[in-house]
């Protein structure tokens, strides 16, 4: 049975991030995806922007864009991880249906 769905999560980081941290991160979120059978359909950094407001002391960050299939339960650990994860300002996860069509089709 395929309880996969598809999902959008954007994350706003610490805009002093090293390369290494933003693979560390990176990585970290394939492997709870894969671990559920998820899969990750693709990763875009889109770079440091200025933020229209600060934000826990920040006036930049770095935003990364992430695409993937999961179950339910893979994106509650995404969320859990992602609340006390140091370098995460902020994020949010959506649904996106689209991907979970593409991927049945």
């Amino acid at each position: 049975m395929n309880n996969l769905k598809g999902y959008e999560v954007m994350y706003l980081l610490d805009p002093e991030l090293e390369e290494e941290g933003l693979d560390e991160k990176k990585e970290r979120l394939r492997s709870i995806v894969e671990s559920g059978q998820g899969e990750v359909q693709s990763m875009e950094e889109w770079g440091k922007k200025r933020l229209a407001y600060e934000i826990q002391g920040f006036n930049k960050g770095l935003y990364l864009l992430v695409e993937f299939k999961a179950s339910s339960e893979d994106v509650d650990e995404i969320s859990d991880k992602s609340n006390v994860e140091e370098g995460v300002i902020r994020y949010q996860i959506f649904r996106n249906d689209e991907l979970a069509e593409a991927g049945s089709a």
